[in-house]
């Protein structure tokens, strides 16, 4: 996954696609924790709204993103 831009890879099938966002949370995550720069989230989250689609794939990333937090 980009930082730049959101052109997930969509199943059509909403449990798989929601798998891949929460993959695409956790190598985010994973990222900004190595760098230390929380300002990526921002960054893909501009992407997302400007891709202009909230499926499975979004569902699952934002959920995954809620969790870490709510268990940080």
């Amino acid at each position: 996954m980009g930082t730049n831009d959101w052109v997930p890879q969509r199943s059509g099938d909403y449990a798989k696609d929601c798998e891949t966002g929460r993959n695409y949370a956790r190598e985010l995550c994973e990222l900004i924790g190595a760098t230390d720069n929380p300002g990526y989230l921002g960054r893909v989250m501009k992407a997302v709204i400007e891709g202009g689609t909230y499926d499975g794939v979004e569902i699952g990333f934002c959920h995954a993103i809620a969790a870490r937090a709510v268990h940080a």
